[in-house]
């Protein structure tokens, strides 16, 4: 017994040293900001087309609602359905039941038919200018700018509920967790009540800056279920039942929210006339058109928002879609964004070393993100100890945890004490070269070699032949390499009659492993 005690207290002890080495491995690690969101813009069948609502399927597809009628998407291009029945028709909302897609238009309620592919009215005699449907049990509630109605959808009857609405005309429906129905309207926010079997106008108790009519476009339940978001012209406000208080979100300013939606990760993306904003907790990020960037949104008006549950975010705006992946397994993280600079950097080299910091080197340097410190980024400079070149190759890090870096222009190694480098410049001698050009004398591209003044290619390959007639000879010789490069200086100093050619000779270097040591021709 006492055996297996100990045995047990040793695996918990193992265990325990376990979690706190891996905890201490993950908090050490530098943190990756959140991506940001890059946008694929679609146009329409290749048309202006306002795209007033978004949704997807059972299958999977994407329906849009247009002013132009209904299309789908099928991954590369836009499609019309019913062009014919739905000339001329605006489709502001759409949802689905019973292989049915039921399209509130402004021309009324319409079905649009899986099995038969035909749309259709509706037989019963429904509202027109329709902004909002909502499926609720066996019954469709219909929103428009007529009031509120509720579709029987088992024996199409129709009943008008509009009274005790604070204004006739709806724009937004929703039903809550708790089964509780909301409407929100062109002038505030009503709740039905099932004990009366009506609706009871919510006192709005808002800040003295809210002046006029509260235009409520659209609503959404919080994440918690425990508030309501409430979007409208010039506000969006966190509306908790439960205490009766609205709280305004001001970092959004006074732009008019016209969509609410969740994505998975929590967020709450709101859509406006001046872009998407993405919430969440304390932080908020603005996504608007930027000519500059092609990935940037189409259009600031964005008329709906919407999150599939592939983790895609769909924005319907005056020019067609925009969709962005919203998932964790790639994420899209802006150079901007990891370095606090707008500079450039091709992305090459990717390394973390064993202190956990994160290196990323490409043609602009080098970038180095540590756990708790800014991101530094390392470039060429006159300043002494800088990079001696920006386009960096490879990064390597030795016995000694000592990180070096191979650049265009030596060897670099990372001083951490003084966080600069030390620059090795590798010098050598002309005899590298020339065994290249022994074994690759058809394949090379002397000007890859040579440094200098342009001296054309006929010039080029006279040097070529030169230096190659010169090595033939020197092999012969049972010479040092010391020895050999003074040989191999003069004789083709001696031999060439070009300027530029005689200068070119003193600047050709190359690594040369017989020598131990660095020497400068």
């Amino acid at each position: 017994m006492a055996i297996k005690n100990l045995k047990f207290k040793l695996h918990r002890l193992v265990v325990l040293i376990m979690i706190a080495c891996i905890s201490h491995y993950v908090s050490s690690a530098p943190q990756m900001p959140e991506s940001e969101l890059s946008w694929k813009n679609v146009a329409v069948e290749g048309k202006k087309t306002a795209v007033f609502s978004l949704f997807s399927d059972n299958r999977g597809i994407m329906w849009l609602g247009t002013n132009r009628g209904l299309y789908f998407y099928d991954g590369v291009t836009t499609h019309p359905v019913g062009e014919n029945e739905l000339f001329g028709t605006q489709i502001y909302s759409i949802v689905e039941k019973d292989n049915n897609l039921f399209l509130g238009s402004n021309n009324g309620l319409l079905v649009y038919d899986y099995s038969s592919g035909t749309v259709k009215h509706y037989p019963s005699n429904t509202p027109k200018e329709i902004r909002s449907l909502l499926l609720a049990d066996d019954g469709l509630w219909i929103g428009s700018l007529n009031g509120v109605f509720r579709l029987n959808l088992s024996n199409n009857e129709l009943t008008n509920l509009s009274a005790g609405l604070p204004h006739k005309s709806v724009y937004s429906l929703l039903r809550d967790s708790r089964g509780i129905l909301y409407v929100g309207t062109y002038n505030g926010l009503a709740r039905w009540n099932t004990q009366s079997g009506s609706f009871h106008t919510v006192r709005a108790k808002m800040d003295k800056s809210m002046s006029g009519s509260l235009f409520v476009n659209c609503l959404l339940e919080s994440e918690d279920g425990e508030s309501i978001y409430i979007g409208g012209e010039g506000f969006l406000y966190r509306y908790t039942p439960s205490s009766e208080s609205w709280n305004k979100i001001i970092d959004i300013g006074n732009n008019n929210v016209k969509s609410l939606t969740k994505s998975d990760n929590g967020h709450i993306l709101i859509g406006t006339d001046n872009g998407v904003f993405e919430m969440f907790n304390d932080t908020i990020r603005h996504y608007r058109h930027d000519s500059r960037h092609e990935l940037s949104l189409a259009d600031n008006e964005i008329w709906c928002i919407y999150a599939d549950l592939q983790h895609n975010i769909w924005t319907g705006h005056e020019r067609g879609f925009s969709m962005a992946s919203n998932s964790t397994s790639i994420r899209t993280i802006k150079l901007s964004t990891l370095a606090n600079s707008g500079e450039g950097n091709e992305i090459h080299v990717i390394h973390r070393d064993s202190k956990d910091n994160l290196w990323l080197a490409g043609t602009n340097g080098v970038i180095k993100l540590s756990d708790g410190s800014k991101p530094c980024w390392y470039q060429h400079s006159a300043t002494p100890n800088s990079l001696s070149h920006n386009r960096i190759r490879s990064i390597l890090e030795d016995s000694e945890n000592q990180i070096w870096l191979a650049t265009d222009a030596g060897i670099n190694r990372f001083n951490e004490d003084a966080n600069n480098f030390d620059v090795f410049h590798i010098i050598a001698v002309l005899i590298g070269m020339i065994k290249y050009i022994r074994l690759h004398s058809e394949q090379i591209t002397t000007s890859a070699y040579l440094e200098g003044p342009h001296i054309g290619f006929h010039s080029a390959c006279q040097l070529v032949r030169i230096i190659k007639t010169v090595f033939s000879k020197l092999t012969m010789l049972n010479v040092s390499p010391e020895t050999s490069i003074l040989l191999l200086r003069s004789s083709v100093m001696n031999s060439v009659s070009n300027s530029a050619l005689k200068g070119l000779i003193q600047k050709i270097v190359l690594p040369i492993p017989e020598l131990s040591g660095v020497a400068r021709l």
